[in-house]
């Protein structure tokens, strides 16, 4: 957005300001202790202050890193971690790693942050993507407390060149605003994204171990998720077919199933969960 002399914490406020309680769509990327971990929220479309509705996408980020490791990471990163973690752009554990106890604690309150003083929810995150070979052990037990729909997202190529595709264009044409988030602008600066190998794919990779990429990773996933649509708090979250003859099912949103409005579907193997809800 054009708003040349404002500061990356005036732009934050201006967005959640209008914003606040549209949709969103998330993605988690955990970080112990060498990589920062990272919560980042994708919206799909801005509103502005007159109330104009633009199809261009935000994105937010937080991040975490263990306190005792900030002057070793900002030696090795070359970045003012310090002065990041000062301006409040990156959250501290305490000792030398990042601590699950905290990291649900934060997530939680964000979750579960009001607007004033109405009351009425901050954000309205439809699901959290996360990727299952880092994070699982972390997202599984965070799934238990949460409200929101935790989902695994693949890391194969065939799962992320679609997503990185689209993250990658939405940057390149100024269609993804990062509202000057400088942690957010270096990772995007670290990130390579281009085609490789027999099936032409795209995987997220950096230069070397020291340029992070943490944000891309969480943001991704939180892409998956949007691409896809996730259940509104209306509609039910997946469908089910039986091979035994026995008719589809849907969720009933109360723990159950129940029968398929409108007229009989043709029995089908069952697939996995379809999205409910497009938007």
């Amino acid at each position: 957005p054009d708003f040349p002399r404002a500061t990356a914490k005036e732009l934050y406020a201006h967005f959640i300001e209008h914003n606040a309680g549209k949709p969103s769509y998330g993605g988690f990327d955990w970080g112990e202790v060498s990589d920062l971990a990272c919560f980042t929220l994708v919206y799909p479309r801005v509103t502005t202050a007159n109330g104009e509705v633009l199809s261009k996408k935000v994105m937010i980020s937080e991040f975490w890193t263990p306190s005792a490791l900030v002057p070793q990471h900002e030696k090795e990163w070359g970045v003012p971690l310090s002065q990041w973690v000062r301006d409040g752009w990156v959250h501290t554990c305490d000792g030398d790693i990042n601590s699950p106890t905290q990291l649900t604690k934060d997530l939680l309150d964000i979750l579960n942050a009001k607007q004033e003083p109405s009351g009425f929810p901050l954000f309205n995150i439809r699901s959290i993507g996360y990727d299952p070979w880092h994070s699982r052990s972390f997202m599984t037990v965070f799934a238990d407390v949460a409200s929101t729909q935790c989902v695994e997202v693949s890391q194969k190529p065939g799962t992320l060149t679609p997503l990185a595709v689209a993250f990658k264009t939405a940057v390149v044409t100024g269609d993804l605003w990062h509202l000057g988030n400088p942690v957010v602008r270096w990772m995007l600066g670290n990130v390579i994204l281009e085609r490789e190998g027999r099936y032409d794919a795209i995987v997220p990779q950096k230069p070397n171990k020291n340029s992070k990429i943490d944000c891309v990773q969480a943001a991704l996933t939180a892409w998956n998720g949007m691409e896809l649509g996730a259940p509104s708090e209306h509609a039910p979250r997946a469908m089910f077919f039986f091979d035994d003859g026995v008719a589809p099912k849907m969720a009933d949103g109360k723990g159950g199933l129940c029968d398929l409005p409108g007229p009989p579907v043709e029995k089908k193997t069952y697939g996995g969960a379809h999205p409910a809800d497009l938007q």
